[in-house]
């Protein structure tokens, strides 16, 4: 006699069959933890996108709003100056230097308008936004560029300042409000 034991045929298989069967069910449940891992990932990509996203609309939402009342306050102190210009004019016929509270005012203003320029998303804007801050300089300046021209000339001229710094900033405005809008239905 033997010592070694044999296992029978028929009790072999099914033991095979159930290691075989173990294996697989391993491989699936790691395929399957795989495939739901991914899955979170993907999610978890998605969700940071649409966050990034609300939050790139908000920033530019509150540029817009920031913008809207910068550009408000800018034609308000280019008025100011070209008033100014007019009233040293007709009482002195001559300029006289803006007082330093409004040259300041005016210079952080201009700052604040470049600061909100460069944040716009629309090329168009920021172009617009762009001609319309160097048409305010040029205002700011017409004082020195009119020192060689008749006195009633200037005022004409003043005047003309005056209704196209207006219609600037009207079109300015209007196009601002799109792209507000724009944001806003997001």
């Amino acid at each position: 006699m033997s010592d070694t034991t044999s296992i029978p045929n028929w009790l072999a298989v099914p033991a095979l069959t159930g290691l075989v069967g173990y294996f697989l069910a391993g491989r699936n449940d790691e395929a399957r933890d795989e495939r739901a891992s991914e899955r979170e990932r993907v999610a978890r990509e998605v969700i940071r996108d649409e966050r990034h996203e609300d939050e790139r609309h908000y920033f530019q939402r509150d540029t817009l709003l920031e913008l809207q009342d910068v550009l408000q306050r800018e034609v308000r102190a280019a008025a100011r100056v070209i008033q100014h210009d007019q009233t040293t004019l007709k009482s002195q016929r001559s300029f006289a230097p803006i007082p330093a509270e409004l040259n300041d005012e005016s210079y952080d203003i201009g700052v604040a308008v470049n600061r909100l320029r460069v944040r716009l998303l629309s090329d168009e804007l920021r172009a617009a936004v762009s001609d319309f801050h160097g048409f305010v300089a040029s205002v700011g300046t017409a004082a020195v560029l009119l020192r060689t021209v008749a006195p009633d000339e200037v005022s004409t001229r003043l005047e003309a300042y005056m209704d196209e710094l207006s219609d600037r900033y009207t079109a300015l405005n209007d196009l601002l409000g799109a792209n507000l809008r724009r944001e806003l239905a997001r």
